[in-house]
């Protein structure tokens, strides 16, 4: 128990950071207003339409899961090679993998803004919440 308090105290930030967020994607379910990035900057992240892909996946049906995501195959690998190398604390291999992961995933991201049919990343930031409201107040 004293370790898990020592920790929290240690990463306090971290915690409030994870709990702001879940709160903020919990609002955005109840109200179905999509993903938080979307809905308040009109753009995709790259991540988007991940969480549809693993469903996909799950569900065996690997045409959808690809259409949503091209790389929903390499989310659980990366993540578990991840946090091996955060254990053995071998900085080195945990950066170069986090890098390569971050260039794969941008390069991905990219190709998708350019080469998509608009239906699952989208690239609308004068539909978003923010801009709706940026024109409200000066118009």
């Amino acid at each position: 128990m004293n370790k898990t308090l020592d920790f929290l105290k240690k990463n306090i930030s971290t915690v409030i950071a994870l709990a702001v967020t879940a709160c903020i994607y919990i609002i955005f379910y109840l109200t179905e207003a999509e993903c938080p990035i979307k809905y308040l900057f009109g753009i995709s992240c790259p991540g988007c339409g991940m969480s549809r892909a693993l469903i996909c996946a799950i569900h065996l049906d690997l045409a959808s899961a690809f259409y949503y995501h091209p790389l929903w195959f390499a989310l659980l690998p990366v993540l578990v090679i991840l946090i091996i190398f955060s254990i053995k604390k071998n900085k080195k291999a945990f950066y170069n993998t986090l890098t390569c992961a971050v260039i794969l995933l941008t390069v991905t991201y990219l190709a998708r803004l350019i080469f998509s049919d608009n239906s699952v990343v989208v690239f609308a930031p004068t539909e978003s919440a923010i801009a709706r409201l940026s024109f409200a107040v000066f118009n």
